[in-house]
């Protein structure tokens, strides 16, 4: 089943990517993966939110699945995605990244380090039931609010 999950996410990205990969310039390349990155986890994070805010009835199995997704995301090495030169201030109509993601003394890679230690502890207790997987859902989507109040653009 594990396989099946990563081939699915893998397509997913491919059709994600693909429009991306039809840029002109490395550059929007990059802009695009990791767009196509935070579609895929905003795809697999949403389901879990509804469940929290009682959108949607809570599924062990689905909840499971969507927080091992984005785990499995984490074993994507994207650096390049994200190359010096591809902010708001460069590319206004095509991201909202802010210049701050680059600079020498950003702790946007700590911001990262707080998102995949809170996928993990989600991953980790999705499945044990509602009570127990909130908290953890609400500490990962504080995670990419406090990335997303200091590195994104209005």
């Amino acid at each position: 089943m594990r396989i099946s999950i990563t081939v699915a996410l893998l397509i997913a990205s491919l059709a994600f990517a693909l429009p991306g990969f039809a840029a002109k310039t490395p550059q929007e390349s990059a802009i695009a993966a990791r767009q196509g990155l935070m579609h895929l986890r905003a795809f697999n994070l949403g389901p879990l939110i509804g469940m929290i805010k009682r959108d949607i009835p809570y599924d062990a199995e689905q909840a499971s699945i969507a927080a091992n997704n984005l785990k499995t995301l984490l074993a994507m090495d994207m650096r390049a995605a994200w190359m010096e030169g591809t902010s708001h201030e460069a590319y206004p109509d095509k991201t909202d990244a802010l210049p701050a993601i680059w600079a020498a003394d950003s702790d946007f890679a700590q911001h990262g380090e707080e998102f995949a230690d809170a996928v993990k502890r989600l991953a980790a207790v999705a499945g044990d039931g509602l009570d127990t997987m909130a908290p953890a859902a609400k500490k990962l989507a504080q995670s990419c609010k406090g990335c997303h109040d200091d590195y994104r653009a209005d």
